[in-house]
């Protein structure tokens, strides 16, 4: 589901690094993906951004890292 919370063995540790992070890298936007590494599924997200446009930024990082991305520029 899309819209569940951050499972609870992770809710207070990734609230505290997501402060951490926005007080950091102000005026960046991150998003931080929390899973367990022994039982991969299900992976829990925080971010400092709307839910859209942080999409559109995983999007573009997995385009780019997969080779798929054209960014006219570079032509």
């Amino acid at each position: 589901m899309p819209d569940e919370p951050i499972d609870a063995r992770y809710i207070e540790m990734m609230n505290v690094l997501a402060s951490v992070l926005a007080d950091q890298l102000q005026p960046s936007g991150f998003a931080l993906l929390v899973f367990d590494c022994e039982d991969p599924g299900r992976v829990n997200y925080i971010s400092n951004c709307s839910r859209q446009d942080m999409i559109a930024a995983m999007q573009e990082f997995l385009a780019r890292n997969e080779g798929r991305l054209h960014d006219p520029r570079s032509a």
